[in-house]
């Protein structure tokens, strides 16, 4: 038997307590499963909540929207504008488009690169309720939410078949056609939609207030 150097020894004796102490480590924190734990608060009679407005189906269909924008048109708060590129963009309660968030069943539908979304491209048909917080929104819908959030809720399941039709006829050669669907596939329930509309332009009285203005036939086009 070789006697070692203390010095040898010492660290041989730090080197089996680390040891020792990993193995436990290793092994407690194995077996042990840490529970996801949610803590809401309930509500209360005097709580302060955001102020919010709420579309259902019906009120939807008493709108007889073709895309999303009419749905919203109504509702207070809301501004829509078209901007240079054609898009109907949200401006709530007068901030700018960036700032308000647009959901679809909770996933956001504005674009990374400019924040916009355009609202027209929705077609109402798949539309099943809308819900508007005009305001500070709750902190799950992100940073980029600061002054309210649109959150559009679509048919949890669809029936396979037309859900929706509808077809208007309007002067200045104007009108509008709409549909809405669904279909069972694959183990999945489908929904299609889409819109059409055409506005053929609006009379003005006197050209003179529009020096510049697009005109066919005396309308503004």
């Amino acid at each position: 038997m070789v006697a070692l150097p203390s010095a040898y020894r010492c660290a041989a004796i730090k080197l089996f307590f680390a040891l020792a102490a990993f193995s436990i480590a290793s092994n407690s924190f194995g077996q042990t499963l840490i529970e996801e734990v949610v803590v809401t608060a309930s509500k209360r009679e005097r709580r302060a909540l955001q102020p919010a407005v709420e579309i259902d189906r019906a009120q939807v269909a008493e709108r007889a929207p073709v895309a999303l924008t009419d749905v919203l048109k109504s509702l207070p708060s809301v501004g829509i504008r078209t901007n240079s590129r054609g898009e109907a963009v949200l401006r709530l309660r007068g901030s700018e488009e960036r700032q308000t968030g647009i959901f679809l069943d909770g996933a956001p539908l504005s674009v990374p690169w400019d924040g916009r979304v355009d609202l027209s491209a929705l077609p109402a048909g798949i539309v099943e309720s809308v819900r508007l917080t005009p305001s500070a929104a709750p902190i799950e819908y992100g940073p980029n939410s600061v002054l309210g959030v649109v959150d559009v809720q679509t048919p949890v399941s669809v029936m396979p078949g037309l859900r929706s039709l509808q077809a208007e006829l309007a002067t200045e050669d104007s009108g509008s056609v709409s549909a809405a669907g669904g279909a069972s596939a694959g183990g999945f329930d489908w929904m299609f939609g889409g819109g059409y509309r055409r506005i053929g332009g609006e009379a003005v009285s006197s050209t003179a207030v529009f020096p510049y203005g697009p005109l066919e036939g005396g309308r503004r086009a």
